[in-house]
């Protein structure tokens, strides 16, 4: 079978559409060539060419109409929002304002808004609905937890340089006043996921474990806490301030990055030679409803002196 002729080098790399494909002289029988995959009818990409979430989002913009925008799971990933893995199988969800139709694409999940408070941004080069109006929408399509750790990372400053990426890209305030007007679909979950959503969150994780301790009876950890004394600097994830019980995750880089190791045995040291109590929860303790990681919590307030109804 003989080879293809080559792409011309303008779309090479990068997805293209058909109309795109012919301007460069592309003949039909090379535009159904199996070198190039077909993401969406009237795109093609070539088959070295990269195909993940972000890919599929731009190739889709070869064939986008004026006025379309991502929507949805799609726009909260695009706001880097923790979501579970992509699946190349997850249809794109695309948007655009009536009296404009919905997308009828193969694989895309097409929106029509009527809602005059939704403001199309720009994320990554692609146009995305404005992070509160994204928010409000996942409010039907995911599970409780889930829904606050989506907003506890769309309202959280970071607070290492590295991790700065634009954040926050709203305020608690502000999904506030963008739900009062708002009476769509899923209203009710984002109402009661925003009276758990706390600032300075640092984690999906972070998030499961908070919500785990309060659904199982014990008191609710302040977040985000500064601890200073001399040079030593450190943030504490959840802290009990009446027990000086401090709860954290334990990520898997904590154990298979040395150098993050030895700085989190120096900071764990300090922060027991202060009189400060460490509890570190792990992907296993937290599995599930979290009981694991609640009980260890639970002995430990109990053995600093807490009585079952009062504060910590």
């Amino acid at each position: 079978m003989p080879h293809p002729s080559p792409l011309p080098s303008q779309l090479r790399d990068a997805p293209f559409s058909v109309s795109d494909g012919r301007a460069h002289g592309l003949s039909p029988q090379r535009l159904r060539n199996r070198d190039l995959r077909r993401p969406y009818r009237g795109v093609r990409v070539h088959a070295v060419c990269d195909d993940s979430f972000d890919a599929r989002c731009r190739a889709y913009c070869t064939i986008e109409r004026p006025g379309q925008f991502f929507s949805h799971l799609t726009a909260a990933r695009l706001w880097g929002v923790p979501l579970a893995r992509w699946d190349p199988g997850e249809p794109l969800h695309v948007a655009t304002m009536a009296p404009a139709r919905a997308s009828r694409v193969s694989r895309v999940c097409g929106h029509q808004f009527q809602d005059a408070h939704v403001r199309v941004l720009e994320q990554g080069g692609l146009p995305v609905t404005d992070p509160a109006s994204t928010w409000i929408h996942l409010a039907s399509s995911l599970r409780h937890v889930d829904l606050v750790a989506a907003a506890d990372y769309l309202v959280a400053t970071p607070h290492f340089h590295a991790d700065r990426d634009g954040r926050p890209f709203t305020t608690i305030e502000h999904l506030a006043q963008r739900l009062s007007g708002y009476h769509g679909k899923g209203r009710g979950q984002a109402l009661r996921a925003l009276e758990r959503v706390r600032t300075g969150v640092a984690s999906p994780q972070e998030t499961r474990l908070r919500l785990a301790l309060v659904d199982h009876g014990l008191p609710e950890p302040v977040t985000d806490v500064e601890i200073r004394e001399g040079s030593f600097h450190a943030w504490l994830d959840l802290y009990y301030p009446a027990l000086r019980l401090v709860v954290e995750y334990d990520g898997e880089q904590h154990r298979t990055d040395d150098e993050q190791y030895e700085k989190d045995v120096h900071r764990l040291d300090t922060l027991r030679a202060m009189g400060l109590e460490v509890v570190r929860v792990g992907k296993v303790a937290l599995a599930g409803r979290g009981t694991i990681a609640v009980n260890r919590v639970e002995s430990r307030m109990r053995a600093r002196g807490w009585i079952p109804g009062s504060e910590a």
